[in-house]
């Protein structure tokens, strides 16, 4: 696999193992829960999972991803949750790493 940017050869791929403890700001609106798909994150709900360029940093995948996907994949994962989501617990997020 090559990079779609630099189209160097050294690319990663990650994979972590988060369950539903996912947590993602966007356009200050907090999502919480498992990975959703759609956003260029992989298809794991598990984790996020993607491939990256270590040359210059490229993300691979399809983008740019547009605003509706975005907002459709966010509400399919979050049609089980009826929980507000507090910005604060982010911010406390941030302290402990």
């Amino acid at each position: 696999m090559k990079c779609k940017n630099c189209k160097s050869e050294r690319i990663a791929s990650v994979l972590a193992n988060c369950e539903d403890t996912f947590q993602l700001e966007y356009l200050n609106q907090y999502y919480d829960g498992y990975v959703p798909e759609g956003i260029g994150l992989g298809d794991n709900e598990e984790g996020p999972e993607f491939k990256y360029c270590l040359n210059c940093g490229t993300i691979q995948g399809e983008f740019p991803i547009d605003e509706a996907t975005i907002l459709k994949a966010w509400e399919d994962n979050d049609e089980d949750e009826d929980e507000d989501h507090d910005p604060d617990d982010y911010e406390d997020n941030d302290e402990e790493r």
